[in-house]
């Protein structure tokens, strides 16, 4: 018991910043030219989501449900796992995340609509944030372009980015679906916090918006 206690958290971490950096560079060589698509497609998203209807939202929840089933296995079990023991771990939690979306999805219990209420409009901007903000910051932090993180394609700007999604809807479904996308962004943020890299902050920022959004509108439903 004496041992573990002089450990600390970044003893645990099994790679510096710029090998994990490194990893993105890599791993968004190998998807080029996806990230055209991708943009195209969180571009659609914003758009359509101001008032969605329930055919749209089935393909959305779709669409991000790939997403996170794409990730759990291109990102988390080819690349990651090289440099990390967690890696797989990971991969099955963003599994389960991404057949949740699309079971949710395709049983119509998900609208998507950020037009009608404050709490979707903060959504939106999350949406926004994940798909533009979220790589602007990553570049101005100082990281390469070849290694910026995207949304749909990569883990913490698609939790983001499915947080605002689910800020769009209401009831029990938000929180369901939610604790993955919170408990992801929990898990990078702490990564970031051992690297000392500043590009981490943006991570539990958007997760405590969303967080909070989603208390309020538990407490004031009108929101």
């Amino acid at each position: 018991m004496g041992e573990w206690q002089g450990y600390r958290l970044d003893d645990l971490l099994m790679f510096t910043p710029e090998v994990y950096f490194r990893l993105f560079e890599r791993y968004n060589g190998m998807l080029w030219p996806g990230h055209l698509v991708a943009l195209s497609v969180a571009i659609w998203m914003f758009v359509v989501t101001r008032d969605s209807g329930l055919r749209q939202s089935r393909w959305i929840a779709g669409v991000l449900g790939a997403a996170w089933l794409f990730i759990a296995w291109a990102f988390f079990f080819r690349y990651y796992a090289e440099i990390f023991l967690a890696a797989p771990w990971f991969a099955v939690g963003f599994a389960l995340q991404g057949l949740l979306l699309i079971t949710a999805g395709t049983l119509g219990r998900l609208r998507f609509a950020w037009g009608t209420d404050a709490v979707g409009g903060v959504g939106a901007m999350l949406l926004f944030y994940a798909a533009v903000g979220h790589p602007l910051i990553g570049i101005l932090s100082g990281r390469e372009w070849e290694a910026i993180e995207l949304f749909l394609l990569t883990p913490d700007p698609t939790a983001i980015g499915t947080l605002g999604l689910l800020l769009m809807i209401s009831g029990r479904s938000t929180w369901m679906l939610a604790l993955g996308p919170l408990l992801w962004c929990v898990i990078s943020g702490a990564t970031y916090w051992v690297m000392e890299a500043d590009s981490g902050a943006g991570v539990i920022f958007a997760a405590l918006v969303a967080f909070a959004a989603m208390v309020a509108r538990s407490l004031v439903p009108r929101l």
